[in-house]
């Protein structure tokens, strides 16, 4: 009996000891788990600031924060802006910092940082948080300068310009051929290719002081249009999404009549008593054509900044249809940029937040000219890029920001003005910012200085 109840009172102690031991490893398990989802939070944090940079383009005392990741300026006295928390569902969410460019020499993820005239850098931290467990890390982004594409701060057409019937340009006009002011036509100045001939002036036209690049200088060179990957990685679906009835999120509102035929990416809206209206909510659009009827009105949605490529089959890979790869606005059809004015800038709204740019075709392609067409009846604050097609401007309009084709014609008056912050615009019009170092914070800070402990 001695022995019985003493072999009871041995097993009853070791299944406690086995049961503290699950419980501890239970315990170490769970804690684990949140870490490692801690940290894919985090990550999850990085990769949003980054997108949210390169969508955004904050000048370089601004970056991303504030309590809907836009634009910022950092307070008094701090070197981030405010911070910015995301849930992401189960429990979990991540809170950001972003520093401005860096202006002098300091520290992010390791690493030292300075400044480039080549390079702009940038410090993200970003804690995640799951169930109350934390994990904090830190990259180092950096975009490299690239050249401007737009060489004046105006209207250049490689081939030729023609300002005709009043059209008036406050900024420059620019070509390597033949440049044509007709009835009262101005421009402010007038750059010349090396080999161009003099500006000819009609009936009161004035091109403004005149330079001529020299021969080292050169010709006027245009990019060719790259739309990258966005033929396939693009917001495209949110017009789709917005035409089912109901619409599924997320979507781009509609009205009226609005066609879009997703295996040609061919967008049309229709002028007429049935005059289509769309508004864009996305970054990134790729179009085999684009059509705007009589009275017909595409619309950036508010504080969106948008890249709109129109595609073409003469571009290998396109998928584009024959017959495609035109943009047409008809008399009356406007495009409108709603977006706040550029900082410094006393043009009412950003034209760098509407960028269109045209593949077009070479003559070797087709007989025709690839012809962007033109007829808006009010104001345009955007940015055109066709270097290889003949950008017709048909009806007394106000545009501001900047425009290149291969030939440009204003053909019945209206304004244009140029914008300084378009010359800022690079070659890569997106994605601008990468990583360059990633490392691994203090769970906490370890001051007020949100970066600290990194």
């Amino acid at each position: 009996m001695v022995v019985a109840m003493g072999v009871i009172l041995l097993l009853t102690l070791i299944t406690g000891v086995v049961l503290a031991a699950s419980v501890q490893l239970s315990a170490t398990s769970n804690t684990d788990t949140l870490r490692k989802r801690a940290l894919e939070v985090a990550e999850a944090g990085l990769q949003a600031t980054n997108y949210r940079l390169n969508l955004l383009a904050p000048s370089s005392s601004n970056c991303i924060g504030g309590s809907s990741e836009t634009v910022q300026a950092p307070g008094t006295g701090s070197s981030v802006c405010p911070s910015y928390t995301e849930s992401v569902g189960n429990s979990s969410s991540y809170t950001t910092w972003t520093t401005p460019v860096f202006s002098g020499v300091g520290t992010c993820a390791g690493v030292s940082v300075g400044t480039s005239s080549t390079v702009q850098e940038r410090c993200v931290t970003s804690q995640g948080t799951v169930n109350g467990v934390s994990r904090r890390v830190q990259v180092r982004v950096a975009a490299y300068a690239a050249a401007p594409i737009f060489p004046v701060n105006g209207v250049i057409g490689l081939t030729s310009v023609t300002l005709d019937n009043f059209a008036g340009l406050a900024g420059t006009e620019a070509s390597n051929g033949l440049i044509s002011l007709n009835h009262g036509a101005s421009a402010t100045s007038t750059t010349l290719g090396p080999s161009a001939p003099a500006p000819s002036l009609k009936n009161g036209a004035s091109d403004g002081t005149v330079t001529q690049r020299t021969a080292a200088q050169g010709n006027f060179v245009l990019s060719p249009v790259n739309p990258g990957n966005s033929a396939t990685s693009n917001d495209d679906g949110r017009i789709t999404n917005g035409l089912h009835s109901p619409p599924v999120s997320p979507s781009d509102p509609a009205s009226g009549t609005v066609s879009f035929d997703a295996s040609t990416r061919i967008l049309s809206l229709s002028g007429g008593s049935t005059a289509g209206n769309l508004t864009l909510g996305g970054a990134v659009y790729n179009f085999c054509s684009l059509t705007l009827g009589n009275g017909a009105t595409l619309t950036l949605g508010s504080g969106v900044r948008t890249v709109i490529f129109i595609d073409s089959p003469a571009r290998p890979g396109s998928g584009c249809p024959s017959g495609s790869g035109t943009l047409t606005e008809a008399n009356g059809a406007n495009i409108t940029n709603n977006s706040p004015a550029a900082p410094g800038s006393s043009i009412a709204h950003d034209t760098t937040a509407l960028q269109i740019y045209v593949y077009g075709w070479p003559s070797s392609f087709s007989s025709s000219a690839n012809v962007v067409s033109l007829g808006n009846s009010s104001s345009f604050f955007g940015t055109v890029y066709a270097p290889q097609s003949t950008i017709s401007v048909n009806n007394s309009a106000a545009y501001y920001g900047a425009m290149a084709g291969n030939v440009v014609n204003f053909n019945n008056g209206g304004s244009f003005t140029g914008d300084n912050n378009d010359q800022l615009i690079s070659s890569v019009p997106y994605g601008l910012y990468f990583r360059t170092a990633w490392h691994e914070c203090l769970p906490a800070p370890t001051s007020s200085d949100p970066q600290s402990g990194c």
